[in-house]
């Protein structure tokens, strides 16, 4: 190990004895020893760590330390009602979600069929138009006439579609 890693784990050491951790503190420099069994230093950190622990051993009653990085285990007595209003909001928050969703399917059903019942309405228009168009054209000229016509048309505004028959 180099020199610079023992010094953060002194350094770590020293923060856990200053925030109150002793029992890491004492872990921290432990380590420190094993790695340099000469580090006056974290002798120095020990020696403290290892006193602060026995005298609030003979002075409280032995509790649980609680450990860095880890929640105590008494939360603050609105932390409960907080996690209630959060999912109640949360819960509001995804029933709007839902209902609008929903509005917006029924308007795009409700748009489909309007947009299919005129579609519909025009195919019907068209088909009558179409029927009675064939119809009165029947009445008035035969097939043949019909045929001739559009034949004269197709020249005449097409003339280009037939060069390859003629």
């Amino acid at each position: 190990m180099t020199p610079e890693q023992v010094n953060k784990l002194i350094t770590f050491g020293q923060m856990a004895l200053e925030q109150g951790w002793h029992s890491k503190a004492r872990e921290y420099f432990e380590q420190t020893i094993a790695l340099d069994a000469s580090n006056q230093e974290a002798m120095e950190g020990l020696a403290r760590a290892e006193e602060i622990l026995s005298r609030r051993a003979s002075f409280e009653p032995t509790k649980p330390e609680t450990p860095p990085g880890k929640p105590a285990s008494k939360e603050h007595p609105i932390a409960e009602w907080v996690r209630e209003k959060r999912r109640e909001y949360a819960e509001w928050v995804d029933k709007r979600r839902w209902e609008r969703e929903r509005r917006a399917a029924e308007r795009l059903a409700a748009e489909e069929r309007r947009r299919q019942e005129m579609l519909e309405r025009e195919a019907e228009e068209y088909r009558e138009w179409w029927e009675t168009g064939v119809a009165a054209w029947e009445e008035r000229y035969s097939q043949d006439e019909l045929m001739g016509g559009f034949l004269m048309w197709a020249l005449l505004e097409h003339d280009d579609m037939f060069d390859d028959f003629f």
